[in-house]
């Protein structure tokens, strides 16, 4: 009975032991490229591929990669996301780019990773010729209403009940109280 208490008091301490080493195992680096053209047309759209691999080089399938587009705006520049791909079997995924602005341009690509494989990111250079301009398009936000679309009939119809009453009572006066003197005055 000894014996077997020391063997589950054993085995106890070093499942307890080997639980820490196990959760700070890092995960595995990755490695992410951008293939596309050094050069570029403005309103043109373009082919860009991303390879994700891991640190031996076998790809990673299944995978969301999202890709950035450097922006500028007078002295304003930022980065904003322009599309988010999936890598296939091959642990590439294309897309197509669409430049706006002329100049120089970069693209950024980010694979943010997850408990078995570490992030990666990589930028690519290129330079966008000017050519057909590129309409920007602008959606439009509807504010929210005041009231509920509910509420809105709760106070609409008593309101309109309201100035119907008071045009038709403002009416009754100008046509039928003077009408009414006259009558009494003739008779």
């Amino acid at each position: 009975m000894r014996i077997a208490l020391r063997v589950l008091a054993t085995a106890a301490l070093l499942s307890i032991a080997a639980a820490p080493a196990a959760a700070t195992e890092a995960p595995e680096r990755t490695r992410l490229a951008i293939e596309t053209g050094e050069h570029a047309q403005q309103g043109e759209p373009h082919e860009v591929t991303l390879v994700l691999t891991d640190a031996r080089g076998d790809p990673l399938a299944g995978q969301p990669i999202t890709v950035r587009e450097q922006i500028r705006f007078f002295d304003y520049t930022d980065t904003v996301p322009i599309d988010e791909v999936r890598t296939d079997h091959r642990g590439a995924a294309t897309m197509l780019h669409t430049p706006t602005t002329p100049g120089p341009g970069r693209l950024f690509a980010e694979f943010a990773g997850d408990d078995v494989f570490a992030a990666a990111s990589a930028t690519a250079a290129m330079q966008i010729e000017e050519g057909v301009s590129v309409p920007t398009v602008l959606t439009q936000v509807r504010p929210e209403p005041l009231l509920p679309r509910g509420v809105t009939a709760v106070w609409f119809v008593p309101l309109l009940l309201g100035v119907w009453l008071a045009i038709s009572s403002a009416v009754y006066q100008l046509v039928c109280i003077p009408g009414a003197r006259t009558r009494s005055r003739d008779a």
